[in-house]
Order: structure tokens, then sequence, then C-alpha cells
């Protein structure tokens, strides 16, 4: 349905929307000199409006139109890492939070190199899997769109949908393109997969996201490498884009002792601590492996392991994501997410647009480069073979 939005509304929300060029630089100036400076800046965007439902020769959809002037407002505002969502859109963000979602089941990250959506696990008998999709692959279209013009979270969604229907995925690998039909399906997500390194002690728990399933998935992996005979751990949070606070704090809570985990500051410099652990810890040597990729939360994990020096962390600096982002669900059914928070580890360093430099810092070799953390033999992940080294040394 078509509504007309009034006017002071458009201003409120789509005040950093970007320049417009004018048809007639005339009027333009005409108005501007009529109304002054000041008063053109509060009424351009009105003013721009008006032209357009006078002149512009296609129809206005009033939903669209709105959509983007609050888009428009969160680029112009600067927001990294918030955004807006419509109602269907927030939906599906919603179950995929809780780690249960409609897809093709797929893990993936953003890849600085291409701008497009890495492939980093797939899940065991999903519908990707059964297609032929493997770690490694880079997502390029999503139903014949280029996912550089989507956007990378706009991609993402667009792979999602209502379970039975049908989503077409072209992927690049080995530098050609294959795309595979696929029917979507209800997809309970693996955040933790783990195993003990080859004939060592050495627990391996690798966290794909903080979905809320994780915590859970995380404390029986850790029992159960513990009942087979594991006396010594490494974390692998490679390409671990972060996910849900509750969750990382869950985990962390089961392995540091007494003590804070997160200190949150807001814009006028009030420091909270949000989340602290309690005396219970689990008392083993360990690693922490991080990369580019690594961000928000798996960055709030590493930098609290080495806090309380619980262990060292292993791999490349991390992305650098310290900031915190809260929803502000709209009537409508949509929410705007606003980084509204800055947060810290135990020490209280932010890592924002830095990141974390790692104690040993380990550059991947050509094989985890080219194939991706799960797309080879772990005897050829030179950043795993650093942190079990480091581990084995340690008696």
């Amino acid at each position: 349905m078509k509504k007309r939005i009034s006017l002071p509304m458009m201003v409120l929300i789509a005040f950093c929307v970007a320049a417009v060029t004018f048809e007639s630089t005339y009027i333009f100036c005409v108005t501007k000199a009529k109304l002054g400076e000041d008063e053109f800046k509060n009424e351009k965007l009105a003013y721009v409006d008006k032209l357009y439902r006078e002149r512009f020769i296609g129809d206005i959809d009033e939903d669209k139109l709105t959509d983007y002037l609050i888009r428009g407002y969160l680029v112009g505002a600067g927001e990294r890492f918030g955004g807006y969502y419509t109602a269907d859109e927030y939906a599906v963000y919603l179950s995929d939070v809780s780690g249960s979602s409609v897809g093709i089941g797929v893990t993936v990250s953003y890849d600085e190199q291409t701008g497009l959506a890495l492939v980093s696990e797939v899940t065991e008998g999903a519908p990707a899997q059964r297609a032929g999709i493997t770690p490694g692959d880079l997502i390029s279209k999503v139903n014949g769109e280029s996912c550089k013009e989507l956007g990378y979270y706009d991609a993402v969604t667009a792979i999602k949908g209502e379970e039975g229907t049908d989503v077409s995925v072209t992927v690049l690998r080995d530098g050609k393109e294959i795309t595979f039909d696929i029917t979507r399906e209800q997809i309970k997500e693996q955040c933790v997969y783990y195993h003990k390194y080859a004939d060592t002690d050495i627990g391996v728990i690798r966290i794909t996201r903080f979905a809320t399933v994780a915590s859970e998935q995380f404390a029986d992996a850790l029992n159960i490498l513990k009942s087979n005979g594991a006396r010594k751990l490494v974390f692998d949070l490679r390409d671990n884009p972060g996910g849900d606070l509750d969750s990382v704090t869950s985990i962390l809570d089961l392995l540091l002792p007494e003590g804070k985990l997160v200190i949150t500051t807001d814009k006028n410099g009030n420091e909270t601590v949000v989340s602290k652990s309690d005396a219970q810890e689990t008392d083993m040597p360990m690693a922490v492996i991080v990369n580019g990729n690594s961000a928000s939360a798996s960055e709030l994990f590493a930098a609290n392991i080495r806090d309380y020096d619980k262990g060292k962390i292993i791999g490349e600096t991390t992305y650098g994501k310290g900031t915190m982002q809260s929803s502000v669900p709209l009537p409508d059914g949509s929410c705007i997410m606003i980084s509204n928070y800055k947060f810290a580890s135990a020490s209280g360093i932010n890592y924002d647009g830095v990141g974390i430099t790692p104690d040993i810092e380990v550059k991947p070799n050509d094989l985890l480069t080219q194939n991706g953390v799960t797309g080879i033999d772990e005897k050829d992940d030179n950043q795993l073979t650093a942190a079990v080294e480091y581990l084995t040394k340690l008696n």
C-alpha cells in the first residue's frame, strides 16, 4: 500500500542524504537566496521532494522512497556497522542471530580483497553441501544480481528466504563462475566444531560465529574433549565475524576466573561494566588463533583470554570492530541498528579501527590463503601448527 509521508518526517530521517543535482540551477539559487543559507539547509529535502512530485515522469513508490531515505541518513551519519532493516529483513535477522533460520546452510564472512562473501563453513547435509558449494568459494551473484552491487549484507540477506523457495547462487572457484540452483530449508546452525589434534592431548575448538546456540554447543564440546583426554585447548576464531554478546560472555565465563568481561562506553564517556565472570574457570593452557576477519565478539574473546593471562593470541591482526549496536524496532516492524557504545575487554582497551595484534604473528601460507581454513588438511595449516607447537612446549 502506498502512503504519502509528511515532509517534516522526511527532513528528520534524511537530513544527511547525499546532495541531489537539480534540473534548474536558476530555481535552486533563487529559492536559496529567498530562504537564506541556514533556512535552505533545513528546507532542502522538502524542496527536492516538491520538484520531483511536480516534474518527475515516473511513479514514486512511497514505501521504497522512505526505506532509501532512511538508509541514506545512516550512510550520511557515518554509521559503519549499524543499519536499517525492513520488516521482512528484520525477521530474517532475528532468526539468523538465534542460529536457526531458513537458508542454504553456509557460514560466510566479508572478503576484503574481492568485496564478496567468502564461504568459510558449509553445514553438513544442508542444501548448499548437497548442491556442491564448498568452503573457499566466493559468492559473486545471488539470483543473477552482482553481490558487489547489492552490497555484502543485502547479498547475504538475499540468500535467505521462505522455506521451500529456490535461490540461484553463483560462486567464484579457481577463477571460474559456477551457478547452483538451491531450495531453501530450515537450518539449525552448527557454530562449534571440535576434535583432538592428531596424537596429542590438545583439543581444537573452532567457533564460526557467536549465535545464541554457540554457548550450549561450546559447553558440550569442552566437556567431550576433556573426557577424551584433552589437557590443552586451541580456540580457532579465524573468519568469525562476531555475534551475540550473551553468547560470547557465557563461553568466556566457563573459561575465565572471576572478573570483568565487557566494559562499555557511551557517547558521553560514561563507562559501565555490563558483564562479569564467576570464580569457576577452566584450568588448562590455551591459545587463540585469529586473522583479519576475526571481528567484534571474536576480538572480545581473544582479548579477555590474554587479559587474564590464560593463553596467547596467534595469527594476524584482527579486524578492529569495537562498537556495539542496539536495535530499535519501529512501529511498522522495521528496525534501525544504532552504534551506541564502544566496548572493551577486562583491560579496558578498545580496539575499534585498530584490531588486536597477536602475541605470535603467523601469516597464512599459500595453501591456507588459497583454500581457506576448512579447505586444507590441518597438517598444512601453518597457523594451527604454530598454536599446537606453542602448547606442546608447555608441560
